[in-house]
């Protein structure tokens, strides 16, 4: 789940940062993790994508329009969670 949460353009890292220390006592541990996670699959994807880009003869076919509905129910963990995007947020330089 975590994983999905990340590449929901809309959560990205920042659900797990606001939701982990909430589930978990050791959250730095666990966003480690899911990193780790993710830039072996990125990794693994640059090794496929690599290989088929040099064995293919023909232009590869778009990908599929899997369209994500945009309909969510807003409860008070959403509520609190666009609080600490907006906290967050400000906080950059």
């Amino acid at each position: 789940m975590a994983i999905a949460s990340v590449l929901d353009p809309r959560f990205k890292m920042k659900l797990i940062e606001f939701s982990f220390p909430t589930i978990y006592s050791n959250a730095e541990k666990n966003i480690k993790e899911v990193k780790k996670a993710l830039y072996e699959m990125y990794e693994e994807y640059l090794e496929i994508h690599d290989a088929s880009v040099r064995e293919a003869a023909t232009p590869a076919n778009g990908c599929g329009g899997n369209e994500v509905s945009k309909k969510t129910s807003l409860g008070s963990g959403w509520e609190a969670f666009g609080e600490f995007i907006k906290n967050t947020d400000l906080k950059r330089p």
